[in-house]
């Protein structure tokens, strides 16, 4: 019987850059990170959302990435 496992997702926003960890959670309660990365933000000016749709496109991608690189599938948190 294969152990449940639960994925876990960082993700920090911020002026100049968007980083992304992915990690998973065995039954146990240990992490295995399986997804990093950073890259640059949009839309954003001092912290504040400034043209929401900029900022969703430069995460959404992220989020992708990085979820494909993981082999996990995810929904965005915001829907």
């Amino acid at each position: 019987m294969a152990q449940a496992t639960r994925t876990l997702v960082g993700l920090d926003i911020g002026t100049t850059k968007i980083s992304c960890i992915i990690a998973d959670q065995n039954a146990a309660g240990e992490l295995r990170v399986v997804g990093v990365g950073n890259a640059p933000s949009e839309g954003l000016r001092r912290g504040v959302v400034v043209d929401l749709e900029k900022t969703v496109a430069s995460i959404m991608p992220r989020i992708r990435a990085r979820t494909v690189g993981a082999e996990a599938f995810m929904e965005p948190p915001f829907r």
